[in-house]
């Protein structure tokens, strides 16, 4: 039998007419694919409103018959609606109770299982729902991240849109990646004040002298060194940031900042929790810094309030997406970044005044 040659392949050995073929067909294979890809993400929106008290309030639907605003709180999983809600409804029962724990303190919560609920275009069937006796402003009850069924959850409150994606977007690309870390199904985020006049920048150059020449003097810098802690997300809180109270007791520099306003403020359980607000020169999230930020403490009560967190004041300052899967927080500066902080809108007066 003769022997054959056999010759190894090599694409130098094509006409350059033929190779350019090639990649002319390669180029439109892969960007039809691309194409494919891009029709084959979809994605969910879900309009809202954003209250005078800045809280999320979605329009929804009990049981196909009754219309209400629900509060979107990134601290919950669950469905709840306030007692009025509820009475307004008469075919809705809530025949259980459940222990229940609050900002204020234990108490007993009442549930029950309704048919069906709408929110946008989701809808949930044999949904279990507590009852609240709170809720933000001009909303009927709460919902959380658990009820979009999604693992890509943004929040665009330029649009104001809660948009679901089922793969992460591109356009997040460009934006600041923070690390999400979870804990008991709560998501924080790490954040940095300056309790004393400065920028961060200042402080940790201040720091780095410091520890060069040996210092040890850990009362003094407390009041010059940034303090890095970690903050929940929690979009059914209005105002910028909450410290826990083992923090505030632990670093004398917030204590020796000046109260700028005392209130009060009403937990899920109808509790009257006193509040302290103070002014923090510096306060940073990853690139983003701000400062004179309003930052509140519990008065009193040392212990009640285990975690710190950041409330709409600080959310609504950019558009983000909360990626479950890769445990990150994307932000990107929204219309509202250098907006005056959040007061509380004043109070309708009554008749009688």
């Amino acid at each position: 039998m003769p022997k054959q040659n056999h010759r190894s392949f090599r694409l130098a050995d094509l006409p350059g007419s033929l190779i350019a073929s090639m990649m002319i067909v390669w180029l439109v294979f892969a960007s039809g694919a691309d194409r494919a890809r891009a029709q084959t993400a979809s994605k969910t929106e879900i309009p809202f409103r954003l209250t005078p008290w800045t809280n999320i309030s979605v329009p929804a639907v009990v049981n196909e018959r009754y219309g209400v605003n629900l509060m979107f709180h990134t601290g919950i999983d669950s469905v709840s609606l306030t007692p009025t809600t509820i009475a307004s409804a008469p075919n809705l029962k809530l025949d259980k109770e459940t222990d229940s724990q609050s900002w204020g303190g234990n108490s007993r919560m009442r549930s029950g299982t309704i048919r069906k609920l709408t929110i946008g275009p989701v809808l949930l069937e044999g949904v279990v729902v507590h009852q609240s006796m709170n809720s933000g402003h001009e909303t009927d009850g709460k919902f959380g991240i658990p009820q979009l069924n999604s693992r890509f959850v943004e929040i665009d409150f330029d649009s104001q849109k809660i948009v679901t994606h089922d793969t992460l977007p591109a356009k997040v690309e460009s934006w600041q990646r923070i690390d999400l870390s979870m804990q008991h199904g709560l998501m924080f985020i790490e954040a940095r004040l300056l309790a004393d006049a400065g920028t961060a920048k200042e402080a940790t150059e201040r720091s780095t002298k410091r520890q060069a020449a040996g210092e040890k003097n850990k009362e003094e810098n407390r009041f010059t060194d940034p303090l890095n802690h970690k903050f929940m997300i929690h979009s059914g809180y209005s105002g910028f940031a909450l410290l826990d109270d083992a923090f505030v007791k632990a670093h004398s520099s917030i204590g020796k900042l000046p109260i700028v306003e005392e209130s009060e403020l009403k937990d899920s359980a109808g509790n009257v929790i006193k509040t302290q607000k103070t002014s923090v020169p510096t306060f940073s999230v990853g690139k983003f810094s701000f400062e004179q930020s309003p930052v509140s403490f519990f008065s009193g009560s040392i212990g009640r309030q285990k975690i710190s967190v950041l409330g709409q004041d600080f959310l609504r300052r950019f558009n983000l997406l909360i990626d479950l899967e890769h445990k990150h927080l994307y932000l990107t500066k929204s219309n509202a970044y250098n907006d005056k902080y959040f007061l509380s809108p004043p109070k309708k007066k009554s008749k009688q005044e």
